[in-house]
């Protein structure tokens, strides 16, 4: 399938170099709606508006430590750059010359009635209309270089499955980013090309498996442990259930539907699924096995925000003892915490507000789970935070378009002030290519990131976890997957770590590349700067749309 997206030259001459931001409109009822249907989106349920704020036009964002507040005039007109959610590649605005946003048509404009409005929030802190736009673009090369690929292969042969199947995970995490970031009308011809591209494999058994476990997903009610738990609290006002899928259990309350999580769970599954097609499918063999387990190896509770409540249900139900009073405030300073009870079980316990992205917890916990499991081999005892981390910004990026759990949380706006401080041009930068830059100028060689604590881990930290696995899982072979493992399996003696990893990536680089082709490392020179430059080069070319490079 062929893709040709054009797009305005915005990208090489963008205006602001803040974070600009992507809002939602909601409204006060359906007959304030209504006077806007032709522009709406639906989200959860509720018809609203989408899009970025005309400078000067009503709307202001107040940023301050503890978030954003978005202001609006009350009785007035309030205008908005509509975000076009039938093609993400149409871009409401040009720059002007004096680097000025200036609407392409008069219908990119819309004014809304602040009587009509109920509330505002952030949609897409992180991206504007046009980096959405360009990210698209980039999404949409990668299908086609992955559709290339596999063409290179006799039709058939098992490399060329192996290769069809990166492409259909290709196909499902553009999709999903779609539907995440509200552009569902161009999700149909996508999906229609991936229905198409998955009867070509549909007897096969990595397919049988993807649907079986989608079609796992069972309601289980309120078992007796769970009910005790309740009576412990000496709190009756809230109902639990449970529900599980192959893979996946979650304990809920019921503010939650039993849909909703079912939904959930189908989501959790999909990004096992995807993450064994990148990293696990196409090394398989009798010496690099498939460490992802069979059955429950991540479990999910979500409760109630109340911190009191929260404390008693836990120690109640999973046992947990929160410690002294340092350990347990800083427990309460967080709305959620993580717990191994065994080396098979990752458990993530979250205390859920009104308004929790809770797709965006299952898929950054998952990408934890699934970074012990693949290549540490057990819930216990992990020493690569990095990878951990890297691994859920990456999950949560390339299927959400976001990372909202902050177990450490990258800043985009820290580029951005030391763009200024440095006295760089300003440009208007995506989430992907913020990371990207931020990785490539301020991070540490990754030599250095393999030592460092979760707590000492800083936005170039964070940037450069993420730039690196996707390097490895965009650019490298067998060889990269055996080189996190063995990280992970060397750092469990600290003492010699260092050395011992030195050692084996020397003789790992000192082999031809699966190809054949020659590494390009030398004996006797730094192979962990070897290493690093091989990243740059891919982050450098590769890893962005282009405006930043």
């Amino acid at each position: 399938m062929r893709f040709l997206i054009t797009l305005a030259l915005l990208g090489l001459f963008c205006a602001s170099g803040a974070v600009a931001q992507i809002i939602q409109v909601e409204f006060k009822d359906a007959k304030a709606a209504k006077r806007y249907k032709k522009a709406l989106a639906l989200i959860n349920g509720e018809q609203v508006l989408l899009g970025e704020p005309v400078e000067g036009g009503g709307f202001w964002i107040e940023k301050k430590d503890q978030g954003s507040t978005i202001h609006y005039q009350g009785g007035g007109d309030n205008d908005l750059y509509l975000l076009d959610v039938r093609d993400p590649s149409q871009i409401p605005y040009k720059i002007n010359r004096k680097g000025e946003k200036e609407a392409t048509k008069k219908s990119s404009v819309l004014s809304v009635r602040g009587k009509d409005i109920k509330a505002l929030r952030l949609f897409q802190p992180t991206e504007t209309i046009e980096t959405l736009a360009r990210e698209y673009t980039f999404r949409l090369r990668r299908i086609q270089d992955c559709e290339d690929a596999r063409d290179e292969h006799k039709r058939g042969s098992r490399p060329w499955f192996a290769a069809h199947h990166l492409l259909l995970g290709a196909y499902e995490r553009t999709i999903n980013w779609l539907m995440s970031c509200s552009f569902t009308a161009a999700v149909e011809p996508l999906a229609k090309t991936l229905a198409k591209e998955k009867r070509q494999v549909a007897k096969e058994a990595i397919t049988l498996r993807a649907e079986a476990a989608l079609n796992s997903v069972k309601v289980l009610g309120t078992p007796d442990d769970l009910q005790d738990a309740v009576e412990k609290t000496g709190d009756d006002s809230h109902v639990f259930r449970v529900q599980e899928s192959q893979h996946l259990r979650v304990v809920y309350f019921g503010r939650f539907s039993d849909e909703r999580i079912s939904d959930l769970l189908r989501l959790g599954e999909k990004v096992i699924e995807l993450f064994r097609n990148q990293f696990v499918d196409p090394y398989v063999s009798p010496d690099f096995e498939d460490r992802i387990p069979e059955g429950v190896f991540q479990e999910f509770y979500f409760g109630p925000s109340d911190i009191t409540y929260h404390e008693h249900f836990v120690e109640a139900y999973y046992g947990f003892i929160w410690g002294d009073d340092a350990n347990k405030k800083r427990h309460r300073n967080s709305s959620g915490s993580r717990f191994s009870p065994n080396p098979g079980l990752c458990l993530d316990a979250w205390r859920v507000p009104e308004r929790e992205d809770m797709e965006g917890l299952i898929t950054h916990g998952l990408g934890h789970s699934l970074a012990d499991f693949h290549f540490h081999g057990s819930a216990t005892g992990m020493q690569q935070p990095w990878l951990e981390e890297g691994l859920g910004y990456y999950l949560s990026f390339e299927l959400l378009g976001r990372n909202s759990v902050t177990c450490s949380a990258f800043d985009p706006g820290t580029y951005v002030r030391r763009a200024k401080e440095e006295g760089k041009k300003e440009i208007g930068m995506s989430y992907r290519e913020m990371l990207n830059a931020t990785a490539r100028e301020y991070a540490p060689r990754i030599d250095r990131l393999l030592l460092k604590y979760l707590y000492a881990m800083e936005d170039e930290d964070l940037a450069k976890s993420w730039s690196f696995l996707d390097y490895v899982a965009t650019d490298l072979d067998l060889t990269g997957q055996r080189w996190l493992r063995s990280c992970c399996r060397l750092a469990r003696n600290r003492d010699t770590f260092m050395a011992e990893l030195r050692k084996y990536t020397e003789e790992l680089y000192g082999q031809p590349d699966a190809d054949g082709s020659p590494s390009g490392y030398q004996a006797g020179k730094d192979v962990f700067d070897f290493l690093d430059k091989r990243w740059l080069k891919y982050a450098e070319t590769e890893q962005i749309s282009g405006a930043d490079r």
